[in-house]
């Protein structure tokens, strides 16, 4: 084997390596759209996968008999709480925006809870918190009702 070839086969291998580790980022791509009635007030649209008995998320999940929220939805309730954002198998979990009458939270989730990099914007006040969310806890103080920081 040539070196030329060489290189073309190491490129092919690299490339397919690289669409290889991509294709969990893409595991929404054309997925089947639709609405989730969890109440009178609280309606998610988006993407949606067959309900196949996922595991439980701690912040609530999104599902009814046939369906779950996964990819990219939104879900609100009439009283102006809403996230809108990123799903997997029910459960808020990626990155979104979280709000209600109290704060705006904008960031990272992880199982339906507040984790990673992320803002809330106090609306009250305009008092914002930035940095690292671990598990609905920020620099050690947990929200409570979701809302302890901003009251």
């Amino acid at each position: 084997m040539s070196w030329r070839n060489a290189k073309w086969h190491l490129g092919v291998t690299a490339g397919a390596l690289l669409a290889w580790s991509l294709l969990p980022a893409f595991e929404c791509f054309g997925a089947e759209s639709g609405t989730i009635s969890m109440g009178p007030d609280d309606v998610y649209a988006g993407e949606i996968e067959p309900n196949t008995s996922p595991p439980p998320c701690p912040g609530g999940s999104y599902c009814d008999d046939r369906y779950c929220a996964h990819g990219f939805g939104r879900v609100g309730e009439d009283r102006g709480k809403y996230y809108e954002g990123t799903f997997v198998h029910g459960c808020p979990d990626g990155f979104g925006t979280y709000e209600t009458d109290v704060f705006t939270y904008v960031g990272g989730l992880k199982m339906g809870r507040f984790h990673g990099h992320g803002k809330m914007t106090c609306i009250d006040d305009s008092r914002s918190f930035e940095g690292e969310f671990v598990n609905d806890t920020f620099s050690g103080k947990p929200f409570g009702h979701w809302d302890g920081l901003c009251r």
